[in-house]
């Protein structure tokens, strides 16, 4: 239904340009083929796309210039679907762990070789290679490294899947023409690839999500979602018995190479017993997810966050009910449902990466698990402070306490309204500063194409 929704928005969307190109004789529609992982009820990955359709809209408005972004989520196997890139301007390579990917490079060759300009829109790289201990040693050596000779990458001769993977790596940095990387530690694991390329480090595009709420602003989309869509025990709570909100986000993934942590049961029980140690004294809590894939998960650590409670609280001298303070959004919505929530938020404690990107790009302070190097690459990004203080692998939650103590660090941290600020600031300039970038990158990469392709004597 979600996905039927989202093409008629689309469908409605051209057929409205088109009315006003009749009326008000706009320029011809630009079309851009925006080729990324979406369409999976991912909050994180279709927001990727939901930014750059409004960043690249928005600055083609201001150049005169009616641009168009497709989505596309291309097959494994490209033979399965062929484009006729001539209908197109322009190709994004979408943000998101993608770089390398197969299914991405088979396109982005054949745009090479039809010489259509490209932009990489702060991608990263996962490399979800089965089997490949020589990866996982990749990962664990990156969020420790300051420089590319930190990383530890050998393998066989005979391991041709990694081969492969370095190649379309190589090919994914060399063909764009403009963009750049998600994070540092992403840009260090190209150059130990020791491939020629012109590309920076910009940030990850999630961070432009603030954008969408100013677009909703003024539309019934926020009243709705505060209204509707959170739980009702947390919307309804009689007036003076309102605590600061801990937004938790939870998920799952399947134990893989790639993957740092194997047992998921821990995570579990770490996870709902911080919630139910939180919401004991100072706070509530909403347990949420950001993907229809994680719903389970997340349902299944808040009823193991009550159980706690019922075990726990009656001992400490806690009378109230835990249903008064622990919450579960039993659903996924939009990237401005989400936002909705977390600017409710003093703090978040976060399992999935985008979960820390949203929270990062409104400034509330956050605590990230970092199940992936990506969520190291994204902290790191922010500030050393942040890989330090902040974020923590799921690797090294042996036990309840490992998570306790990091968010209690930040707590501690944000005690004082001159700290809570100060962290606060430092996640908004972060945040605003990538805005920037990417508003100079894509008005650059517009304004070039325009001018190439206006009519002589224009």
């Amino acid at each position: 239904m979600l996905r039927s929704f989202f093409c008629a928005l689309l469908l409605t969307g051209i057929q409205v340009l088109g009315v006003h190109a009749e009326r008000e004789a706009s320029p011809p529609i630009v079309r851009g083929l925006y080729v990324g992982y979406m369409h999976h009820y991912n909050v994180g990955d279709d927001a990727m796309f939901e930014v750059a359709q409004e960043l690249f809209g928005s600055i083609g408005r201001k150049l005169n210039q009616t641009v168009l972004l497709v989505p596309f989520l291309p097959p494994v196997a490209c033979n399965l679907f062929k484009i006729d890139f001539s209908r197109y301007a322009f190709i994004i390579h979408g943000g998101g762990s993608i770089m390398g990917n197969i299914e991405y490079n088979c396109y982005m060759k054949t745009a090479k070789e039809q010489k259509i300009p490209y932009f990489l829109f702060g991608t990263g790289f996962e490399a979800n290679l089965a089997g490949s201990m020589a990866i996982l040693d990749l990962f664990k050596s990156m969020g420790r490294a300051t420089a590319k000779e930190d990383l530890q990458l050998s393998f066989a001769e005979e391991d041709t899947g990694i081969m492969l993977y370095l190649n379309r790596v190589r090919d994914t940095v060399t063909i764009p023409t403009a963009g750049g990387f998600r994070g540092y530690f992403t840009k260090m694991f190209v150059s130990m690839l020791n491939v020629e390329h012109t590309l920076e480090v910009i940030g990850d595009s999630g961070l432009l999500v603030p954008r969408l709420l100013k677009i909703a602003a003024g539309s019934t989309a926020k009243d709705y979602f505060e209204d509707e869509l959170m739980p009702a025990a947390l919307r309804d709570k009689p007036s003076g018995t309102e605590r600061f909100l801990v937004a938790v986000n939870y998920g799952q993934n399947q134990p893989s190479d790639a993957i740092f942590h194997t047992d998921t049961e821990v995570l579990d029980h770490a996870f709902a017993e911080m919630a139910s140690s939180l919401a004991s004294v100072h706070f509530d809590v909403v347990i949420y997810s950001m993907s229809g894939d994680d719903i389970n998960a997340t349902f299944r650590v808040h009823n193991m966050a009550l159980q706690y409670a019922a075990r726990d609280w009656a001992s400490m001298g806690v009378e109230h009910s835990p249903e008064d303070h622990i919450f579960f959004m039993p659903y996924v919505t939009d990237s401005v449902g989400i936002l909705s929530l977390l600017k409710r938020a003093k703090l978040s404690i976060n399992y999935k990466l985008h979960a820390n990107v949203f929270s990062a790009s409104l400034g509330i302070p956050f605590i990230n698990v970092a199940y992936h190097f990506k969520g190291e690459d994204f902290s790191h990004f922010l500030g050393d402070n942040i890989l330090r203080d902040y974020t923590i692998r799921s690797s090294d939650i042996r036990g309840t306490k490992d998570l306790v103590d990091k968010v209690n660090l930040l707590i501690k941290d944000c005690t004082t309204d001159e700290g809570y600020s100060s962290l606060s600031h430092q996640l908004k300039s972060k945040a605003l500063e990538v805005e920037e970038t990417y508003m100079g990158l894509v008005e650059s990469f517009l304004s070039g194409m325009f001018v190439e392709k206006a009519p002589e004597g224009s």
